[in-house]
């Protein structure tokens, strides 16, 4: 009776545990495993800078007018009259900072229009990388004060700004009353006294300012002694008219004053 029992006991297990392992082999779960969902890759939208970077280059075509005075000179397409500066002695500027604001660089990509010389347009550099129309090898610049097409106050400023000829040469006839019409005469300064100061910048180092920071430059066309920036240049670059004495780190040595023609 006892065996009978035990035999009971032992098939009714066998069918729960057959039931339960068909009930789990039956599960979602064990049927099937997820399967993978392919990533589509991410594909990045244009920055600002590549959208820049894209940007086309601005184009000009040089263009020649007349005048009755210099001749043949070349503007833009729009009229504007381009000067090259004699102080550019390689295809890279050296008119940056407030020199470009006076005397705008012309940049990008020129053409040649009829009458100019296609073969002697070409591509300069300036201080930023950016890139500046060249004619014969020379940069070519705005005036900032020639306001409207057909101006020309810019001629031979200074002894070192000219208009340029179809062919590629500068022309250096002065033009009448070209600074009188440039702007009026400035009245003199007024002398004052100055003290010249060091101050120190970590790219070019130690430098001269007046008492108040303000820094001082020279002017490499000044020889000897001899003024030559005067009118128009006087108003982007006023003098230090007066006397100067020397402050700290300043040698009083090398401090000395020269005459101006007013």
């Amino acid at each position: 009776m006892k065996f009978k029992k035990i035999g009971l006991w032992l098939s009714l297990n066998l069918i729960v545990l057959s039931s339960l392992l068909l009930t789990a082999c039956s599960s979602p779960a064990a049927a099937s495993q997820p399967t993978a969902v392919p990533v589509q890759p991410q594909v990045a939208s244009p920055t600002a800078a590549a959208t820049t970077a894209m940007a086309p280059e601005k184009t000009f075509t040089l263009k020649v007018a007349n005048s009755p005075t210099l001749g043949s000179y070349l503007t833009d397409q729009n009229g504007r009259t381009v000067y090259v500066f004699t102080m550019d002695t390689t295809s890279t500027s050296t008119c940056n900072g407030g020199c470009a604001q006076a005397w705008p660089p012309l940049e990008g990509v020129g053409a040649g229009g009829a009458g100019v010389d296609a073969s002697l347009i070409g591509v300069g550099s300036r201080q930023d990388g950016s890139k500046q129309v060249t004619y014969k090898g020379m940069l070519l610049y705005y005036w900032s004060g020639d306001t409207t097409a057909g101006d020309i106050n810019g001629q031979n400023i200074q002894g070192v700004w000219f208009v340029i000829s179809p062919s590629g040469d500068l022309i250096k006839t002065v033009r009448p009353t070209a600074e009188a019409t440039i702007a009026p005469s400035l009245a003199p300064p007024t002398p004052m006294a100055f003290t010249l100061k060091v101050a120190n910048n970590p790219t070019i180092g130690s430098y001269l300012t007046d008492q108040d920071g303000r820094t001082v430059y020279m002017f490499t066309t000044d020889v000897g002694g001899v003024v030559s920036c005067y009118d128009t240049c006087a108003k982007f670059w006023p003098p230090l008219v007066g006397s100067a004495t020397a402050g700290s780190g300043v040698d009083a040595s090398l401090i000395g004053t020269t005459n101006r023609k007013d």
